[in-house]
C-alpha cells in the first residue's frame, strides 16, 4: 500500500464512521419528536427542539 492508499481508506473509514453519527442523530431527533407528540403532551413535533421543553425534561428527572 502507498501513501494515496492509506489515505483513502481513513478517509473511507471517517466517512462510514460520520454516516453512522448523523443516522443516530436523525433516528434519535425522530424518536423525540413522535414520542414528545405521541405520548407526551400531543403537541406540534417540533416543539421538542425548543430548549424549555429539555429543560421540564430534565426538571422533572432530577427533582
Amino acid at each position: 500500500m502507498d501513501f494515496i492508499e492509506i489515505i483513502q481508506d481513513i478517509l473511507y473509514f471517517l466517512l462510514k464512521v460520520l454516516i453512522v453519527v448523523l443516522v443516530i442523530a436523525i433516528t434519535f431527533l425522530v424518536g423525540a419528536m413522535l414520542g414528545y407528540s405521541l405520548i407526551g403532551d400531543g403537541g406540534n413535533p417540533l416543539d421538542v427542539l425548543n430548549p424549555q421543553v429539555w429543560q421540564q425534561i430534565f426538571a422533572y428527572f432530577v427533582s
